[in-house]
């Protein structure tokens, strides 16, 4: 395949993309900016913003500190181990706030 095919290609699905995202109520901003988004952070940095948008979004966070302190040297102490997982260093800091501060209303 010759490299105009190819780009041409390549440009096609681009735009269908583009079309299904605007489908899903998705701005093309929004999809630029998560693709930017995605691999500026550090995995720790990552995993501590999902926990801690998990843990706002079901209820559990009255106080900010107190929570951000509690994540971080969480996820500090996970690194420290070895975890070196985004997604699993998020999961195990937010076991673990449940287990410190005896929430029982986890969200299944």
């Amino acid at each position: 395949m010759n490299d105009t095919r190819r780009n041409h290609c390549r440009g096609r699905v681009l735009k269908m993309s583009m079309v299904r995202e605007r489908q899903r109520g998705y701005s093309i901003e929004r999809s630029m900016k998560a693709q930017m988004y995605v691999g500026t952070e550090s995995p720790a940095e990552e995993a501590f913003h999902i926990a801690y948008d998990y843990l706002e979004r079901a209820g559990a966070v009255s106080e900010e500190l107190p929570v951000y302190v509690f994540l971080a040297r969480e996820i500090r102490r996970l690194l420290d181990r070895g975890v070196k997982n985004r997604i699993k260093l998020a999961n195990l800091a937010i076991g673990a706030f449940y287990a410190h501060f005896e929430i029982n209303e986890q969200p299944i």
